[in-house]
């Protein structure tokens, strides 16, 4: 009988279906980035650019961190442990936290750096990704001489 390690990241049928979409933002995304950390994230995209969403339950506005650097996305969080954490005893300990870090990489000459913004309301952590206007509107009129 031949064992088949299997990572719950995904459910079963989703691993079906991972190759379908690879021009789609979500696969630019997060080419080459496996995610280092269970946060979830929801993706975004409309006329005037992406949306990112992410879940950071259990940390203030403080203990978070957003970079852009080498056309990349990087959105950390840290948070140090109080005094009376470190002390208890626990019987179960279900979850810690303290830290994470996921990455994205961003679409090459797409997006308005200095335009993006972000905010971070009931546990939710949203940034607004601006494309530049000539993607926002790529067609145009040409003479005909």
């Amino acid at each position: 009988m031949k064992v088949i390690k299997r990572s719950n990241d995904l459910p079963l049928f989703d691993h079906l279906f991972e190759g379908f979409f690879r021009d789609e933002p979500l696969h630019w995304m997060n080419r080459n980035t496996a995610p280092t950390s269970k946060e979830k994230v929801n993706i975004l995209e409309d006329e005037n650019g992406f949306k990112i969403e992410l879940l950071a339950p259990g940390f203030r506005k403080e203990d978070l961190q957003i970079e852009v650097k080498d056309n990349r996305l990087i959105l950390k969080a840290s948070r140090e442990l109080g005094e009376n954490d470190k002390d208890l005893n626990y019987l179960r300990r279900e979850f810690k936290i303290n830290a994470f870090e996921r990455q994205f990489n961003l679409p090459e000459k797409r997006i308005d750096e200095a335009g993006i913004e972000a905010r971070f309301e009931d546990g939710i952590l949203m940034i607004n990704l601006p494309k530049k206007e000539e993607v926002k509107n790529p067609s145009r009129l040409i003479e005909i001489n």
